[in-house]
């Protein structure tokens, strides 16, 4: 795969944006994506939820008032909306011309993870997405203190149950174990005076605010330091704290770049992220300048999201629906909104099982076939694809119809294969053997054989 192909992508969901980053080189490409958009627009399909905390209590105490089955009709309403909202993500993504900060976005959601399965708000997950999705480019530090107070995290988290006189440690132990520093640099006795700033942070009307009678007043301990603290205090200090920068930045490079990084490479950009007191942006930048200069071929296995969005890219399959991607990427373990703990989604060898594996080659032959699938058949846990809802669409892999075997094989070949070798390269030409005929009526069935073995083969799994 040619180097514009990659980075269009690392830096986005497919090959969508190559050109861009030929013409424009890699730094005008970052230059351009930095522009961050005026923000995001509240999607119309929310307007009938509760959009302030208020509102909200209004609603549950009309509710109360329903019966069992129209309150089970409501309930069912608001998970078809919380659908509604991953669908209408998963469109922006893949219409994005510079879908950097969409892909920051994803990132931070699943390191300040927070569920609708628990929240079950969808106002205030689009609230704490729409943060995301604006401080993409922002600094890490105020971000961070900024996601603390929003009505999301700490109804995720349980600091609603976190009082003075009777605590709750998560969010205080989430903040230091997995957004901030990393299990290893902080104490037990850190994460009790933690809860303690924290306590009396519960739901406000827009964000998350402070309730006197549940804050506590007294002197606390946090890492070395002494004092009457709030939420924005427990930040600073811990940014404060010499492996401050590691763990995001580790998290970063193997969101973007690689399964596995080196740790001297993470050292060496958490501390030009220290440098930069924790502004994202120029991280970035300097991250993925240098990093372009390096065969960084075949370092990651593509999560769900990217195996779609870059298949149905290469096969011009347009049509396929918003819901029917997140339907199959939620079989492959991948809920826009839900991951599956605090932890967020694994990556790495966990999105390559050999059940995902094979649910993957089976969309993949489908579509090649121009088949897609109701979202009532993709069976969430099993995938379980049959006929009775299949739709037909239009594709095209690209060939132009002249093409003779070389080229056809060499075109395909930058598209959808990150790293070649010589067994993957003698199966192809198999397939498409050096005598092939493009002007044969049954040529481009041969070719789309071709493009479909190659899409199943591990090495299209690799970016």
């Amino acid at each position: 795969m040619d180097r514009s192909s990659l980075w269009s992508l690392r830096l986005g969901y497919s090959r969508k944006q190559a050109e861009q980053i030929n013409s424009m080189g890699l730094s005008g490409f970052l230059n351009r994506s930095f522009v961050s958009n005026s923000g995001l627009e509240r999607p119309s399909f929310l307007d009938n939820e509760p959009n302030s905390l208020s509102s909200l209590q209004s609603l549950r105490k009309e509710m109360r008032k329903l019966s069992t089955e129209d309150k089970k009709a409501r309930f069912r309403e608001t998970g078809r909306r919380s659908q509604q909202l991953r669908a209408w993500w998963v469109d922006r993504m893949r219409s994005s011309e510079f879908p950097l900060q969409d892909k920051m976005c994803c990132f931070l959601h699943n390191h300040f993870v927070s569920t609708f399965s628990k929240i079950r708000v969808n106002e205030w997950i689009f609230r704490h997405h729409q943060l995301l999705y604006n401080q993409a480019f922002g600094n890490f530090r105020e971000l961070t203190k900024q996601v603390i107070r929003t009505n999301a995290m700490v109804q995720y988290l349980d600091n609603i149950d976190n009082k003075k006189d009777q605590l709750n440690e998560n969010l205080s132990r989430e903040l230091l174990e997995l957004f901030t520093l990393g299990i290893g640099n902080y104490t037990e006795e850190d994460i009790r005076e933690g809860a303690k700033a924290l306590a009396g942070l519960g739901l406000g009307e827009f964000h998350a605010v402070y309730k006197e009678r549940h804050k506590y007043d007294g002197f606390v301990h946090f890492l070395g330091s002494t004092g009457k603290y709030d939420s924005d205090d427990l930040v600073d200090i811990i940014f404060e704290q010499d492996p401050a920068p590691f763990l995001f930045v580790r998290k970063l490079m193997q969101w973007f770049l690689y399964d596995e990084p080196k740790e001297e490479w993470v050292s060496y950009y958490g501390n030009y992220f220290r440098e930069v007191d924790f502004e994202i942006k120029p991280l970035l930048n300097k991250l993925f300048l240098e990093e372009y200069d390096r065969d960084l071929r075949a370092r990651k296995i593509k999560d769900p999201l990217h195996f779609m969005m870059h298949l149905t890219e290469e096969l011009s399959a347009s049509e396929t629906p918003a819901l029917s991607i997140v339907d199959f990427i939620r079989t492959q373990g991948m809920d826009l909104f839900n991951q599956p703990n605090v932890k967020g989604w694994p990556g790495g060898q966990s999105w390559l099982s050999t059940q995902y594996y094979l649910q993957r080659n089976k969309i993949a032959n489908m579509l090649c076939k121009g088949v897609i699938l109701d979202r009532s058949e993709l069976i969430m846990g099993n995938a379980k694809m049959g006929n009775s809802m299949q739709r037909q669409i239009e594709i095209s892999n690209g060939w132009n119809g002249t093409d003779n075997a070389k080229e056809t094989i060499e075109n395909f070949s930058n598209r959808l294969i990150s790293e070649s070798n010589a067994q993957i390269e003698a199966d192809i030409n198999q397939i498409l053997r050096y005598d092939f005929d493009p002007s044969l009526p049954k040529a481009s069935k041969a070719v789309m054989r071709l493009f479909n073995f190659m899409v199943n083969s591990p090495e299209f799994q690799l970016i």
